[in-house]
C-alpha cells in the first residue's frame, strides 16, 4: 500500500526515451508512433469506458460498434437525462457565434482585409456546415465532457474540410496533470480504397495492412469490412521554433499520420495551438475533458429506472384481478372467463368476490416524480423547458425571451466555450489557408459580402493579415432574440418608433416566409452598396444609373463617405464617392419637371388712361338686392344696417 510521503512504486510504463516518438528517426517513426499511441490508449481506457457508459445512459448505443462491450438493456419508463441534455444543448446553441476579425492599429487597407476575412469566415462556415457540426460537438461535451471539431486539408482536393471527432477517438494521457498534455493521438478508421487514392505512393502498404480486430469495441468487422486503423500523432512544440534560411522552421513539434508500418504524412508542427477545436460543457479542474452532465444525473436516473421497474412488476402482478370463490358457492371454475357480461350461478350462501389489490402505494409514485424533478435540477434546466410547456402568464414573445435568458444563466460558461470553439475553428482554418497559399500562391477563396449581396473570388494572399496585426472576436450572428415571436415584436416596436424603416424591417426579418419579400425589398439598397464598395475597393469610378433609387443613393452615399472618412480611407477613393454623389444629384435635377412659363401680360394702357392707384379706387359696391327681398336676407350686411333705398316705382315699372 502506498502512503503519503513515500515514493511511489516503479511503473513499467514510466516515460522514457522510447515514448518520445517525435524524436524518432524516419525509419523508426511508424513503429514509435504506434507503440506510443497504444500505450496512451491503454492508459486512458478507463476514461473511454466511462464516456461510452455516458452515451448508453443518454440512450444512444450506436457508439457500440464492436463485440467487446455489452450494454445492459433495462426497461426505462422515461429517459429524462436525454430530455434534459437536449434542452441544454438547444438553449446554448440557439445563438450562432460569428467570428469577426478586428485589426490592431491597422490602416484602412488592413481594415478592408479584416472585413474580407470576416466575410470569408461566414462563407467557409456555411460551406463546411459548421453550425450543425458545432451543435453535435456541444452535445458530445454535455455527454462525454468534451466535443471536438477538426479542420484539415483534404489530401486529394487540397481544400479545407471539417470533421467531428468522437471524444473516445481522441487519445491522451492527462492523469494527475494540472496542465494539458503536449501530445495527442487521434484514432481514424479509414476506408482502404479511399486511403489508397489519397496516398498512392503507399498503396501497397495500405492494402497489406490488417483490418482492426473485431474484438475491439470501436472496430466491428461487420460494420467496417475493408478498413484500416490510422493513427494521427500530434506533438506541440516546446517553444518558439528557429527560422531557417529557406523559410522553414526548426522545431521539435511534429505531426504524423501512420498506418501499420508506413508513414503517410510527416511534417513539423510549429503552432502553439492545437490543430483542432474543443468545447466543454463544464470547465475541467485538471486535464483536458470537463465533467459530464450525464454523470451528474446518472445516480438519479438509475434510481428512477429501478423504481420504474418495480412499479412495472407490481402492475404486472396486480393487473389480473382475483376471484375469491367460497367452496360452499358450488361454482364451476370453467364458468369464470373474461367474456363481457358473463353470468355466474352459484348455489351456496356466499357469492364470489372480485379482488383487485392496489399495485403500489401513492408514496412510491410521488417519490418517482421527485426523482424526475431532481434529474432536471442536476442537469440545470427546468422541467417546463424540457417538456416544451409555457409557464402561465407569459404570453408575449418578449416575456418568453426574458424567461429563457434568465433560466440559461447557469450555462454561461457553456455558452462562452461554445463561442470559443467558433474562434478556435476559424483560427485553425486560417492557418490551413496560409499553408495552401504557401503551396500555391494563386490559391483563391470565395466569400460573400452580406451587406452588398456580392460573391467574390479572391486570392488568399490579398486578404491575409499578419497574425500579430489582428484579433478574432466572436459576436452573435444576430443581436435580436432567437424566438420568432420576440424578434417580430422587437422589430415592430422599432419600426413604430421610426428607428428603422419598412425596408430595414423586412431585411432584418429573416423568417423563411419573408425571405423572398425581403430580397426584393433590399435589392435597391444592395445595388447601391455594391457600387460604393466597388469604388472603395478597386479605386475605379462607377457612374450611377437613372433606374436607381436616387434618393436612397444620396442617403447611402453620404453615410459611406462619413464611414470611409472615419476609417481613414485614401482621399482619392473618398473623392470617388463625392463624385458619385454629385452625379446622383445631377440625375435628380434632370428628372425634375420644368417650371411653367409666366402668363403673358395684357396690352399696355396709354398714359392718359392709367388706372388710379389702389387706395383711390372706390369701394366695391355690393350687388343690388332684388325688390321684395327682406333686409335680413341681404348677404353680408350687418344686422343693424338699413336696407338700401328702393328705386322709384316708375323705374320699377
Amino acid at each position: 500500500m502506498q502512503t503519503y510521503g513515500n515514493p511511489p512504486p516503479p511503473r513499467d510504463d514510466q516515460p522514457s526515451a522510447r515514448h518520445r516518438w517525435w524524436l524518432a528517426e524516419d525509419s523508426e517513426l511508424a513503429q514509435a508512433v504506434v507503440g506510443a499511441a497504444e500505450a496512451c490508449d491503454n492508459a486512458s481506457m478507463a476514461r473511454q469506458q466511462r464516456q461510452i457508459d455516458n452515451y448508453c445512459m443518454y440512450g444512444d448505443d450506436s457508439v457500440l460498434t464492436g463485440n467487446a462491450y455489452e450494454i445492459n438493456r433495462r426497461r426505462l419508463e422515461g429517459n429524462h437525462i436525454a430530455n434534459a441534455i437536449d434542452t441544454v444543448v438547444s438553449e446554448v446553441t440557439q445563438t450562432k457565434p460569428r467570428p469577426m476579425v478586428v485589426t490592431i492599429n491597422g490602416d484602412w487597407f488592413d481594415q478592408q482585409r479584416a472585413r474580407d476575412m470576416t466575410h470569408y469566415g461566414d462563407a467557409i462556415f456555411h460551406s463546411l456546415d459548421f453550425y450543425s457540426k458545432a451543435v453535435e460537438a456541444a452535445r458530445d461535451s454535455a455527454i462525454a465532457g468534451i466535443g471536438i471539431l477538426y479542420p484539415y486539408i483534404h489530401p486529394t482536393y487540397r481544400k479545407v474540410c471539417l470533421r467531428r471527432i468522437l471524444p473516445f477517438h481522441l487519445v491522451y494521457d492527462d492523469q494527475g496533470m494540472t496542465d494539458p498534455p503536449r501530445e495527442y493521438f487521434i484514432r481514424h478508421i479509414c476506408d482502404k480504397p479511399e486511403l489508397m487514392a489519397q496516398y498512392p505512393e503507399h498503396a501497397d502498404v495500405i492494402d497489406r495492412a490488417p483490418s482492426p480486430d473485431n474484438a475491439a469495441w470501436w472496430a466491428d468487422a461487420h460494420a467496417y469490412r475493408d478498413v484500416v486503423l490510422v493513427w494521427e500523432a500530434i506533438r506541440l512544440p516546446s517553444g518558439p521554433g528557429k527560422e531557417l534560411e529557406d523559410g522553414s522552421v526548426e522545431t521539435d513539434g511534429r505531426r504524423c499520420l501512420v498506418v501499420n508500418e508506413a508513414v503517410l504524412l510527416d511534417e513539423p508542427y510549429d503552432h502553439a495551438e492545437l490543430p483542432f477545436a474543443v468545447v466543454r460543457a463544464i470547465k475541467p479542474v485538471c486535464g483536458v475533458a470537463g465533467a459530464s452532465l450525464v454523470e451528474r444525473a446518472e445516480p438519479l436516473q438509475t434510481e428512477h429506472n429501478e423504481l420504474s421497474e418495480r412499479l412495472q412488476d407490481a402492475w404486472y402482478l396486480c393487473s389480473s384481478p382475483i376471484f375469491l370463490v367460497p367452496r360452499a358457492a358450488n361454482i364451476e371454475k370453467g364458468h369464470v372467463v373474461n367474456d363481457v357480461g358473463t353470468m355466474l350461478e352459484y348455489d351456496g350462501p356466499q357469492p364470489p368476490a372480485w379482488y383487485a389489490p392496489t399495485p403500489m402505494t401513492g408514496d412510491a409514485y410521488r417519490w418517482r416524480e421527485k426523482l424526475k424533478e431532481e434529474i432536471y435540477e442536476a442537469v440545470g434546466v427546468s422541467q417546463l423547458s424540457a417538456t416544451s410547456l409555457k409557464p402561465k402568464g407569459l404570453d408575449s414573445g418578449r416575456a418568453l425571451q426574458v424567461y429563457n435568458d434568465v433560466q440559461s444563466r447557469r450555462f454561461i460558461g457553456f455558452e462562452r466555450d461554445f463561442e470559443g470553439i467558433a474562434i478556435d475553428t476559424y483560427s485553425a482554418i486560417v492557418r490551413l489557408e496560409v499553408q495552401l497559399s504557401q503551396e500555391d500562391p494563386d490559391h483563391e477563396v470565395v466569400y460573400e459580402n452580406k451587406q452588398t449581396g456580392q460573391t467574390n473570388r479572391i486570392k488568399w494572399s490579398e486578404i491575409d493579415l499578419e497574425a500579430d496585426n489582428y484579433r478574432v472576436r466572436v459576436f452573435p450572428a444576430s443581436a435580436f432574440p432567437e424566438n420568432p415571436a420576440a424578434k417580430i415584436e422587437m422589430l415592430q416596436s422599432m419600426r413604430d418608433r421610426e428607428d428603422i424603416d419598412s425596408d430595414t424591417f423586412y431585411e432584418l426579418l429573416d423568417v423563411p416566409d419573408f425571405e423572398s419579400a425581403a430580397g426584393r425589398v433590399s435589392a435597391p439598397r444592395q445595388l447601391i452598396l455594391r457600387q460604393l464598395d466597388s469604388m472603395l475597393r478597386t479605386g475605379e469610378y462607377v457612374a450611377p444609373d437613372t433606374y436607381m433609387d436616387l434618393e436612397l443613393a444620396i442617403r447611402e452615399t453620404v453615410i459611406s463617405i462619413q464611414r470611409a472618412t472615419l476609417d481613414e480611407a485614401p482621399e482619392e477613393r473618398i473623392q470617388l464617392l463625392r463624385d458619385f454623389l454629385v452625379d446622383v444629384q445631377a440625375l435628380i435635377d434632370e428628372a425634375k419637371p420644368a417650371e411653367p412659363a409666366a402668363p403673358p401680360m395684357g396690352p399696355e394702357m396709354p398714359p392718359g388712361d392709367m388706372m388710379p392707384p389702389g387706395d383711390m379706387m372706390p369701394p366695391e359696391m355690393p350687388p343690388g338686392v332684388p325688390p321684395g327681398i327682406p333686409p335680413e336676407t341681404y348677404p353680408g350686411a350687418p344686422p343693424d344696417m338699413p336696407p338700401p333705398p328702393l328705386p322709384p316705382e316708375e323705374m320699377v315699372a
